[in-house]
């Protein structure tokens, strides 16, 4: 009997020195993704006062507008999670990076309802990120360093959300900020 179609290699199956290497690189690329999402994440906490006015909500509305990023973010991290096992990093991470990037456009925008697609798009982005970064750490490094590579990712993620607040001292107005190339 035939054995089942193995589509992405198994944690076990550690691969040539080489391809070692193009993991621990993709791994440092996925390490930026996840630093750039939790900069977007924190970004607009800074900025509560001109997205209120911006888009004329209260600050509950504002909240509540703000939070639609955790819906999917929530249901995304096991999607990605299955996704990466199925289809590997290469596309999976790289589709999460564009999600996370029209999101983040959108709500640049400035339309209040195109903000809340944005920010459902960022959080479904977003989920990608820790994900990827992970899957290819435990391919990239030896089983010595997996614990290292995996926390100096979360340290890299807690240093994107500090990152937040240079946002508000970059540009002025706020969305300049986000997605300078939209006005």
């Amino acid at each position: 009997m035939p054995s089942p179609l193995q589509l992405v290699p198994s944690p076990s199956q550690k691969p040539a020195l080489a391809n070692q290497n193009a993991y621990i690189v993709a791994w440092f690329l996925c390490l930026v993704f996840y630093w750039l999402q939790y900069s977007t994440r924190s970004a607009p906490s800074v900025m509560v006062g001109e997205l209120v006015s911006a888009f004329g909500l209260t600050t509950v509305g504002l909240g509540s507008l703000l939070g639609l990023y955790y819906y999917t973010y929530s249901l995304c991290s096991i999607v990605s999670g299955a996704a990466v096992d199925r289809w590997g990093a290469k596309y999976t991470i790289t589709f999460g990076a564009l999600v996370l990037a029209t999101g983040t456009c959108l709500f640049g925008w400035g339309n209040e309802w195109l903000a809340g697609l944005g920010r459902l798009m960022q959080g479904a982005g977003s989920a990608f990120a820790f994900v990827g970064a992970v899957y290819l750490a435990a391919r990239g490094f030896s089983r010595q360093y997996l614990a290292t590579a995996v926390g100096v990712t979360q340290c890299a993620s807690m240093m994107g959300g500090g990152h937040g607040p240079v946002h508000r001292s970059l540009a002025d107005p706020w969305r300049a900020q986000l997605a300078f190339f939209l006005d």
